[in-house]
Formats: structure tokens, sequence, C-alpha cells
């Protein structure tokens, strides 16, 4: 059977009616029923049954229209993909971004961007940052926004520092840790319950390795989170379990009060945020303009920020 006929016949069950169909498709009416005498011819049954008020399908002829319809989401998922491809070559830059970034500074950046008409066409994408990486090593998206030091491929990758950030230990609301005014030890911290955020996302290897680098190696988390950080946060608003995370990030999720940041002997611990892209496109104008909006972005507003909470 011609996929083609499939596909007219399914627009004349749709229609209920030759001549609508003949009207919507922009092909003759005696066509369309030529083609459906060809697929009685060839089904072995009659496919529609005539009524008063146009026609209908029969069992048979049901089924036939289902496999046009089929055909019908078949082209218009490729004429929708073929569509994707020439916006993302022209204008569209695909972008990925981390979880704990997606829910605090970068919303902010693209709601100012809207704001002053500087928005760019971009598709968002958020993820762990290892699956990211994937799909940037795959070519999938354009750059990624995750942090620094990744366990990942990253032969054909490159970086290029876009934020810089540490770890802060942060305490959930009903912690009795909150509002000491003073370092909390490691040994206090090693008698907390623990989350851990981030664990399987290429950032840290397993769970013992996070909390090795924390100078805490004999700690268990309790729970790990690997992708949404939001559940994370909202348990922070009802537990005393401790949690380490991006200091800057965490601040501008407006999720967390300044009191639940506790203050610890322990020693500073990067976490910079970094523009990923694949070594060939680290020229693309679509790039270098996002590189220069969230540049002038972060100066505009982060560091105007910091300089103003210390004056």
């Amino acid at each position: 059977m011609d996929p083609k006929h499939l596909f007219y016949f399914s627009e004349i069950v749709r229609q209920g009616s030759l001549s609508k169909a003949s009207d919507k498709l922009g092909v003759v009416q005696p066509t369309l029923s030529r083609i459906v005498k060809i697929l009685e011819h060839q089904s072995g049954g009659d496919l529609l049954k005539r009524t008063r008020n146009g026609v209908t399908a029969t069992s048979l002829g049901h089924k036939l229209a289902d496999k046009g319809l089929e055909i019908h989401r078949q082209i218009a998922l490729a004429e929708e993909e073929v569509s994707s491809w020439k916006t993302k070559s022209k204008d569209t830059i695909n972008i990925g971004v981390g979880p704990m970034l997606a829910q605090s500074l970068f919303s902010s950046f693209v709601s100012d961007l809207l704001v002053d008409n500087n928005l760019p066409p971009m598709k968002v994408t958020t993820a762990t940052a290892g699956r990211l990486l994937e799909r940037l090593n795959n070519q999938e998206i354009d750059i990624v926004l995750a942090p620094s030091k990744l366990n990942s491929n990253q032969d054909r990758l490159v970086q290029e520092i876009m934020l810089e950030d540490e770890i802060g230990i942060y305490a959930g609301k009903t912690s009795r840790l909150i509002g000491l005014n003073r370092n909390i030890t490691r040994d206090e911290l090693g008698k907390q319950a623990w989350m851990v955020v981030g664990a399987r996302s290429n950032i840290y290897e397993e769970e013992y390795e996070h909390f090795s680098t924390l100078g805490l190696p004999n700690l268990t988390p309790i729970i790990s989170f690997t992708g949404d950080i939001s559940m994370c946060l909202r348990l922070l608003q009802t537990t005393d379990m401790l949690v380490a995370l991006p200091k800057l990030l965490t601040k501008h999720s407006n999720m967390l009060s300044a009191d639940q940041e506790l203050s610890t002997n322990l020693p500073a611990l990067p976490r910079n945020v970094a523009l990923w892209a694949n070594a060939n496109e680290v020229n693309n104008p679509k790039i270098i303009q996002f590189k220069k909006l969230w540049r002038e972005w972060q100066i505009k507003t982060i560091q105007t920020n910091q300089e103003d909470s210390k004056n």
C-alpha cells in the first residue's frame, strides 16, 4: 500500500467527507475516490459507509485510517526536527544548565535579559552535569554551564570559568547548630544527618569522595539526590539535616535563610561554574555572544551586589 494513500484516507475519515478532505488536502475529489477504491481492492473489503452527511469508516477502514494517522504524525515529527535543525543552525543557542544554577542565577539572568529585550533565541536543557557533557560531546547542545571540576571524559571539550564560587555547609531549620555564633567543629559535623546533592553527576565519583573532599571521610549520607535540587532545599525547611552546597548559587536561590549557612573550620573548597564547549566551536558567534551577555550581566548584578554588601 502507498503510504500517501493511507494518509489521504485517514483525512477522509477524519473529515467525514470526501469533499471536505479534498479541500483540506488540495486534492480533487475524483482522485480521492480512486484512492479509496485502490485501498479497498488491496485490502479485500469495504472501507467506507455512505451516510446522509458524508462517510464513516468501517471496522477495517478505521484500522487503515489509524495507520494513515501514524504516518501523518511521523511526517509532522520529521518536519519539526527539520525546523528545529534550521533554527538551531541559524540563531538558537542550545544551553545545558546544571540543576543548582537553573534554580538560582540562570533564571534571573534570563529574566533580566527579557526585561531589557536583549535575550537571544535559546533552548535550555536542565540535567545532571555528567549527562549534559555527554550531550555536548555528541554535539546535541552548544554549551554547558556546570561545575569546572568534573570526573568526566573531557578530551574534546574546553572550559572557561564564568562564575567563582565555593562550597558552604547548610543546616535544616530545626538543627541545633543554627545560631551558635561560632565555628562548628569537624566532630560536631560528623555527628549530624547528611544529604548529598550531585553525588552521581560526575562531580564526585561516589558519596564517600564527596565527604572526603570536605575533610569528613567517615560520613555516610542518609539520602542522595542526583539532578533535581528543589527537594533537598525543601527538606532544609523542615529537618535538621546538613548538606554541602555552592554558596553563591544557594544565596541566589532565595530558598534558605542566611543563618542556615554554618560557620566551620573546614578549608575553603572551590566550586566554580564553567562554560563548557567543544574545542572546535569556541569561536562560534552564538557562544561568543552568550559569554558577552553573561559577563555584562554578572558585572551589573552579582558583582555590584557583592560590593554593596561589603560597604
